[in-house]
């Protein structure tokens, strides 16, 4: 940096987008060599610097934009009490008003390279448990009703297990629909990805005194709270403790 202006500005570019306290800033930039296993986030923390005591979950909108995650459980296994539930979660982007804008030249190319984050918003959640539906016919039907209560212009759709369910989405609605596959790779991305956007505050939950006492709110804190996380070579390895 001291040497190269245009490096500095590039870090500088690197430590607003992945937020200096995240673990790819740390060790990318900083040097640190991050081998020990820990807490994924500080729940107490990210309560307060994430969670908006002023926002109520949403369980219907057709009016804003929504990207939609679908984590498919259940199906696969015998015993229910063995079986997780699918969780589709709904979240707003504020497409209008990026929070974080930069660009720069690609020096062989010469093209222009834009970089832009949003803030996002936990609009609902939905979790379908064993109890209630474990075939993915039965879960189909539910979360097609559930979709209908949203404007969404994408959503991702866990293949790793199962593609069936993803496949009849994508094929009788209008969004764009992906199908999501996980391994060692893409799991890393995604949790540095969910890192960063918890550490630079832009991924927001609603926080509202109705929402707290809901069950999916209470869920949702807890198992990302209990988050652990260490690192298999370069690839950040995010899972819950054993018991």
């Amino acid at each position: 940096m001291k040497y190269n202006p245009k490096y500095a500005k590039y870090v500088e570019r690197e430590k607003r987008s992945l937020g200096e306290t995240s673990d790819e800033f740390r060790m990318s930039y900083n040097l640190e060599w991050i081998i020990s296993r820990g807490m994924f986030i500080d729940i107490e923390k990210f309560e307060k610097e994430c969670c908006d005591e002023y926002l109520e979950r949403v369980p219907q909108d057709h009016r804003a934009n929504h990207v939609v995650g679908i984590d498919v459980g259940g199906g696969s296994s015998k015993n229910r009490n063995e079986a997780d539930s699918t969780v589709v979660t709904v979240v707003e982007v504020d497409w209008d008003n990026p929070v974080l804008m930069e660009s720069t030249i690609d020096e062989e190319t010469g093209e222009d390279i834009i970089y832009l984050a949003y803030n996002t918003y936990i609009k609902d959640w939905l979790e379908i448990t064993p109890e209630v539906a474990q075939d993915y016919e039965e879960q189909y039907h539910i979360i097609m009703d559930y979709l209908k209560n949203f404007r969404i212009s994408r959503i991702v759709v866990d293949a790793t297990r199962e593609a069936s369910l993803g496949q009849r989405i994508k094929a009788n609605v209008k969004s764009d629909v992906w199908l999501f596959t996980f391994s060692s790779k893409s799991k890393s991305e995604i949790y540095k990805h969910l890192q960063t956007e918890i550490n630079t505050g832009r991924a927001r939950v609603p926080m509202g005194i109705e929402t707290k006492q809901t069950k999916e709110y209470k869920k949702f804190t807890q198992q990302l709270g209990d988050l652990q996380k260490g690192y298999s070579g370069s690839y950040l390895v995010v899972s819950h403790p054993p018991e």
